[in-house]
C-alpha cells in the first residue's frame, strides 16, 4: 500500500519528498512542519489463524527553531529659526530630534556651534541639548533663546548624536539680524528776543532696516523759557505729556523709513540773571545765561541698559537747538521846563531825562541841547559835564545805561528877551541809528511883549513847529 501511495504521490512531505520504506521495515517520513498531517497505510496478510499483535512507534529527532527580527534605529534632526528678527529682542530657536527607524535610541544629544554675533543668554557660542532616549518612531522638541549681538545674516547647523554613535545633521538656516537707526533733528531761530514767542520743530527718523519699537520722544525745554504751544505727532497724531519743562510723546512703532514731526513753542518773558552780569563786561560770567539750550532726545526699546554699546547708540538719537539771547535797548528822552512862563531876565531851569526802557544795554549815550536865541547858558549838573559851545550844550558820554536805568541832566539857563522859545535835546547812542529829538517850548514874559510872539531870532523851523506844545506833552521821544 505503502508503495501504491508513493506512487500517487500522496505521501510528499513539503520539500515534494515522498516517505519511503527503509530496509529495517520504518516508514521515512521526513518532515512534518506545525500542524501538517501526513497518512500512512501499512496492509498485511496473515499466514496463520489466529491473532496477531500489531505495535506502531513513532520516532522523530528533536529540532529547536529561532527566528530573529532585525531592526535599524534611524535619527533625524531639524532646526527652525526666524527669518528676520529685531536685534534687541530675544530669539526663539526650535529644535526637533526624532527616531524614525525601527529600534530604540539611548543617549541622544543636540549640539549648535552658533556663529559669532549670536549666543545663549548666558554668553556662550554653545548650545547642547540632552534628549535622553528615544522610542521607535518618537520625537521630542525643545526651544532655545538666542541673543544678537550683531547685525548681519547668520546661520549655523544642529547636530544629533546618540549612545551608539549615530549621527544626524540639521539644514543650515538662516536668519537676519535688524536694527531701528534713529535720527533726530530740531529746527527753530537761533536768536531769542523778550516777549516774542519762537517755535521749534523737531524730527524724529527711522533710517535702519529695523522697526523702532516703542518709540518715544522727550524735550526738555530751557527752563528760562515759557511754554506757549505744542503740537500733536504727525504720523499718529499722539498728544504730547507734560512734567515741568519736560515735554514727552509716545510715538509707538516707528517702520523702517518712517518719521514723525512735532513742534512746540516758548516765549522769554525776561531777561536771565547771568546775562546781567555779563552785560556789565564780566566775560568770565556765565556764558551760558546768554543762551537757551532746548534739548530733544529719541529712543526706542534697543536703548536699554543691557544692550551693546552700538544697538544704544542706533536706537537713540539727540539734538540741541540754541538760541542766542538778544535784548534791545529802548531809550526814552523827555526834555521840559520847570516852569512853562519865565519873565524876562531870570533863569529858566530845563531837565533832561534819558529812560532805558528795553531789555537790553545801550553805550556812548549823548546828549545835546540847542538854546534858542534870547536864552544864554548858565550852568549844567548830571551825570557827565556839560560844555557849552554858543548856543549848544554837549554833555559828556554815558559809557553804558542798563535796562530800567534813568539818567537826568538839569541846565539853566537866562532868559534874555521876551517872546516864545523852543529849546531842543537830542541823544545819540551805539544802537541808534538816526538822532532821537525833544523839543519844549518856553514862554518869556517882558513888558508890552504878548505870550505869542516868538522872541526875536527864535525862527527856526523845528521850534516854529513846536511853539503850540506845552510842558503837559513834555515833549518826550520814545526810541
Amino acid at each position: 500500500e505503502q508503495a501504491r501511495q508513493n506512487r500517487q504521490g500522496q505521501g510528499q512531505n513539503q520539500r515534494g519528498q515522498r516517505a519511503q520504506r527503509g530496509n529495517d521495515g520504518a516508514v521515512r517520513i521526513g518532515e512534518l512542519k506545525p500542524g501538517q498531517t501526513q497518512t500512512v497505510r501499512i496492509r498485511a496478510i496473515a499466514e496463520a489463524e489466529g491473532s496477531a499483535g500489531v505495535c506502531f512507534r513513532v520516532s522523530y529527532t528533536p529540532t529547536v527553531c529561532l527566528v530573529t527580527r532585525f531592526v535599524k534605529p534611524d535619527i533625524e534632526v531639524t532646526k527652525a529659526v526666524p527669518e528676520v528678527a529685531d536685534i534687541c529682542q530675544p530669539l526663539r530657536f526650535r529644535y526637533t530630534v526624532s527616531n524614525s527607524g525601527s529600534a530604540d535610541v539611548s543617549g541622544v544629544v543636540v549640539t549648535d556651534e552658533l556663529p559669532e554675533g549670536l549666543a545663549l543668554a548666558s554668553g556662550e557660542r554653545t548650545l547642547r541639548h540632552e534628549v535622553g532616549d528615544l522610542r521607535a518612531g518618537e520625537s521630542k522638541e525643545f526651544n532655545a533663546d538666542i541673543r544678537a549681538t550683531q547685525l548681519g545674516q547668520f546661520s549655523s547647523r544642529a547636530v544629533a548624536t546618540t549612545a551608539d554613535d549615530l549621527e544626524a545633521q540639521s539644514q543650515r538656516p538662516s536668519t537676519r539680524i535688524v536694527a531701528a537707526d534713529l535720527t533726530a533733528t530740531i529746527e527753530g531761530p537761533e536768536v531769542q528776543y523778550t516777549d516774542q514767542p519762537s517755535t521749534y520743530r523737531v524730527t524724529v527718523r527711522n533710517q535702519g532696516d529695523g522697526p523702532a519699537i516703542d518709540t518715544s520722544l522727550e524735550v526738555d525745554i530751557d527752563d528760562r523759557t515759557r511754554l506757549v504751544r505744542t503740537s500733536r505727532t504727525s504720523l499718529n497724531s499722539v498728544a504730547p505729556d507734560q512734567e515741568g519743562d519736560m515735554l514727552r510723546w509716545d510715538i509707538g512703532r516707528l517702520e523702517p523709513g518712517e518719521e514723525t514731526v512735532v513742534s512746540f513753542s516758548v516765549n522769554l518773558s525776561q531777561v536771565p540773571q547771568g546775562y546781567r552780569d555779563r552785560a556789565e563786561g564780566d566775560e568770565s560770567g556765565d556764558a551760558e545765561a546768554m543762551t537757551l539750550r532746548h534739548v530733544a532726545v529719541a529712543s526706542s526699546l534697543c536703548a536699554a541698559d543691557d544692550q551693546p554699546e552700538e544697538v544704544r547708540q542706533r536706537a537713540a538719537a539727540q539734538a540741541v537747538a540754541q538760541a542766542e539771547i538778544l535784548t534791545l535797548p529802548a531809550l526814552l528822552l523827555a526834555l521840559v521846563d520847570r516852569n512853562d512862563q519865565v519873565p524876562q531876565g531870570e533863569n529858566v531851569e530845563y531837565v533832561v531825562t534819558v529812560v532805558n526802557q528795553g531789555t537790553g544795554n545801550d553805550d556812548e549815550v549823548q546828549i545835546t541841547v540847542t538854546l534858542p536865541e534870547g536864552l544864554e547858558f548858565v550852568d549844567a549838573e548830571g551825570p557827565t559835564d556839560a560844555n557849552a559851545d554858543g548856543q549848544k550844550v554837549n554833555f559828556g558820554a554815558v559809557d553804558t545805561i542798563a535796562p530800567g536805568e534813568e539818567l537826568r541832566w538839569i541846565l539853566t539857563a537866562k532868559a534874555n528877551t521876551s517872546g516864545q522859545v523852543s529849546t531842543r535835546a537830542d541823544l545819540d547812542s551805539s544802537f541808534l541809528s538816526t538822532t532821537a529829538i525833544s523839543v519844549e517850548p518856553t514862554t518869556i514874559l517882558g513888558s508890552g511883549t504878548s505870550p505869542r510872539e516868538p522872541a526875536p531870532g527864535n525862527t527856526e523851523p523845528g521850534n516854529q513847529s513846536n511853539s503850540n506844545n506845552n510842558s503837559d506833552n513834555n515833549n518826550n521821544n520814545d526810541n
